[in-house]
């Protein structure tokens, strides 16, 4: 989906139906034409996931409860920087 969408950024949650977010953000970053696009996540599940998160490539993580502006804006940050490359 990634390939064919192209968004400016993902954000999703770690914990996931039929694949494992970690291994998400892993297919994302091993793709030339999608390791470039920012991952956000957030989960419920602590910080031990998150870090796992983060060492998978993903570009910042939240944990459950977080503050939806503090993400709003992350976010707005992220894609005004990609912008400007």
């Amino acid at each position: 989906m990634t390939k064919a969408e192209k968004p400016d950024a993902i954000i999703t949650d770690l914990t996931m139906p039929n694949l494992d977010g970690v291994e998400m953000i892993k297919q994302i970053r091993s793709e030339s034409e999608t390791s470039h696009i920012p991952v956000v996540v957030y989960t419920a599940f602590g910080l031990e996931l998150t870090e796992s998160a983060m060492q998978a490539g993903a570009s910042k993580g939240f944990c459950k409860p977080f503050d939806l502006d503090d993400m709003a804006q992350y976010i707005g940050a992220l894609l005004d920087q990609s912008k400007s490359q």
